[in-house]
């Protein structure tokens, strides 16, 4: 079932979640093993946090299990452009952006000239 879980439609993985059919753990962890195995391949990954993946999704689990639906994407993970500035993550290429980035707060992604 986790080769098919990696090309699930995203509502689906709710799904999934909701009925508790499989765990926002194993999804992190199946797709952060998938980043360890493609990434270098591809190139396209600047900063891997599987700490912090592994920590929201034990969070959504417990939430989950309470009763705690934040919405159709709670428990799937995600990945954030590296121009977006995440609190403990260093912020790449900003030189040659000129200085605009982004920053998340409190959920909110804003322009650094908009906080």
């Amino acid at each position: 079932m986790a080769g098919d879980l990696a090309f699930a439609a995203i509502l689906e993985l709710g799904r999934l979640l909701r009925t508790r059919r499989v765990s926002a753990t194993e999804l992190a962890e199946l797709f952060l093993e998938r980043l360890e195995r493609f990434g270098p391949r591809y190139n396209c990954l600047v900063t891997v946090t599987p700490e912090r993946a592994l920590a929201a999704a034990a969070r959504a689990d417990r939430e989950l299990a309470a009763g705690k639906i934040r919405g159709p994407l709670h428990g799937i993970p995600y990945g954030v452009k590296d121009l977006v500035a995440v609190r403990g993550n260093p912020l790449e290429d900003v030189k040659e952006l000129g200085k605009v980035f982004f920053v998340m707060k409190g959920g909110k992604v804003f322009k650094n000239d908009q906080r």
